[in-house]
């Protein structure tokens, strides 16, 4: 971590962090590559980034390789940043903070004209928000790692 510009990242100035960068992972025989990375901070897959791209998502991103050097181990990953929306409805609750959701419920007029992935606006989070056919479309492509919840909308 001490290769990134920790605030950068969790501002979404890319234009602050390099190109690429290589993230060196703790050393582990049974290395899962997830097509999601959720901590310290959102990682897709290339598969992910590439359908993305596929579903013509306005996303933004630096590539990450995560290294296990000592097992030869290594991935292409991208640090998206996705567009947000102002998308919950007023059902939606919240910590105590507001900082985190308990319980996500959609407003169905706030997302009419969102494209197939985005995150949500209104909370510091990341909750990355994928449409039925964008996650039929990774699941074909032996999508692994990943958890999916479903979601309520209003």
């Amino acid at each position: 971590m001490e290769r990134l510009d920790y605030r950068a990242v969790q501002k979404r100035e890319l234009e602050k962090l390099p190109e690429r960068t290589i993230l060196f992972l703790e050393e582990n025989p049974d290395t899962l590559f997830s097509d999601v990375v959720e901590l310290p901070f959102l990682l897709v897959s290339k598969m992910f980034w590439d359908v993305s791209k596929m579903y013509d998502v306005p996303v933004r991103g630096k590539e990450m390789v995560l290294l296990d050097g000592a097992n030869g181990f290594a991935e292409i990953y991208y640090m998206p940043v996705y567009p947000r929306y102002d998308c919950l409805s007023k059902e939606t609750i919240f910590n105590n903070d507001h900082s985190m959701i308990r319980e996500l419920m959609l407003d169905k007029n706030k997302i009419k004209y969102v494209p197939p992935v985005f995150e949500v606006a209104e909370v510091e989070k990341d909750y990355l928000i994928c449409r039925l056919d964008f996650i039929e479309s990774i699941l074909r492509r032996g999508a692994k790692g990943i958890k999916l919840a479903e979601l309520k909308v209003e």
